[in-house]
């Protein structure tokens, strides 16, 4: 029995060296070299959304030791825009607009996502290898390559299985990686549960480069600028009656507001692609249930020209809105003072606003609900 056991741990922990050591020599491999220049395939996907975004980025990274915040420097270029850092400051340029933008600290996201971060959570695994699970070996293109899973989280909260995990796939003969991909379902900051799906594809790998650029200075190319400062629109004050805007409903008839006098009235200006948007419909969905007597409605509004009617009835079919949702005219962000999506108007029954919310947030439905327990 003492030998059984004794085998079942030795087993365990070759298990465990065996996972470890893939990453290792991944490690081993990257910073062997000083430079690294690579070309990435990036697709990300809300969980909200039907197709992925996807994007190509040459990059180019130098290895520092003492570099704190990345463990080097970066250059990484894409079709519409430019990320640099040198250790000092990151610099974004923006080729559609030549606007630039200056941080003193490394700009952080899924597009810059580069094998120095990669590599920084490869030394963070090793820390708690018992996280690190093998998956078969792979091929691909004639190629072997190892394939593992680092289980960061996978658990149960309000009753809903979330999980965070990275995959990775590596080539078994120079472990340098082949895919990371990042898969996500949690509950968001804003209280709304949501997933992510983030892959990362590497290609045309080329170490130590003779004539590689040094990446420890960037600067900002001559012809670009600081991007115009934007003059934020105040709210509609407490006591304004709500402007008559063309609403129109998915048939294309108009829809008049004065219809819903009597009734207090949540105004939702929304608009889609935005993941916040998506997550209030979770919180629209409780409010539109809990008050569903008859003195409350809520009420999505959508501007025409970044929205259509079609894609507006596939979105509330998918998400079961049972509230009405209506396209605007364009006028609509001026009228309503505008600054962003989403932004919502409470109204009394004399469709008077009462209340204004910017943005969604973890305590705005217990804010909202409040103001409705009280007036209703």
């Amino acid at each position: 029995m003492k030998q059984l056991i004794l085998s079942v741990v030795l087993f365990i922990i070759c298990g465990l060296k065996t996972r470890a050591q893939v990453i290792e020599n991944t490690l081993k491999a990257v910073n062997s070299s000083h430079n690294v220049s690579y070309t990435e395939v990036l697709k990300d996907k809300m969980s909200f959304a039907d197709v992925p975004d996807v994007e190509t980025i040459k990059a180019k990274v130098t290895f520092v030791a003492a570099e704190k915040q990345t463990g080097g420097y970066y250059l990484l270029k894409r079709d519409s825009d430019i990320d640099t850092y040198d250790g000092n400051k990151s610099i974004w340029l923006n080729l559609r607009d030549s606007t630039y933008k200056i941080d003193k600290n490394a700009i952080t996201g899924q597009a810059t996502r580069s094998l120095l971060y990669w590599i920084t959570e490869m030394k963070n695994w090793l820390k708690t290898p018992s996280k690190i699970k093998s998956l078969k070996d792979t091929v691909i293109d004639k190629v072997a390559y190892n394939h593992y899973v680092v289980v960061q989280e996978d658990t149960t909260k309000k009753d809903e299985h979330v999980y965070s995990l990275i995959y990775v796939v590596s080539d078994k003969s120079n472990y340098l990686p082949f895919s990371i991909s990042w898969k996500l379902k949690d509950f968001f900051d804003d209280g709304a549960l949501g997933g992510w799906n983030e892959e990362h594809f590497y290609s045309n790998y080329k170490l130590d480069e003779g004539d590689f650029p040094d990446l420890s200075e960037s600067v900002v190319p001559a012809k670009f600028r600081l991007p115009v400062s934007r003059v934020v629109p105040k709210p509609l004050p407490v006591g304004t009656k709500a402007p008559q805007i063309n609403l129109y409903d998915n048939a294309g008839n108009n829809f008049d507001l004065e219809k819903l006098k009597g009734k207090m009235v949540l105004l939702n200006f929304t608009t889609l692609g935005c993941p916040h948007c998506i997550n209030a419909a979770q919180m629209l969905a409780r409010l539109n249930q809990k008050y569903s007597g008859g003195n409350f409605a809520v009420v999505s509004i959508f501007q025409k020209g970044t929205n259509t009617q079609q894609a507006i009835a596939k979105f509330d079919g998918k998400y079961q809105v049972k509230y009405p949702s209506y396209l605007a005219e364009n006028t609509t962000e001026a009228i309503y003072h505008l600054s962003g999506y989403p932004n919502f108007y409470l109204l009394d029954k004399q469709g008077v606003v009462i209340q204004w919310y910017e943005g969604f947030y973890a305590d705005l439905e217990n804010e909202i609900s409040d103001k409705l327990n009280k007036a209703l």
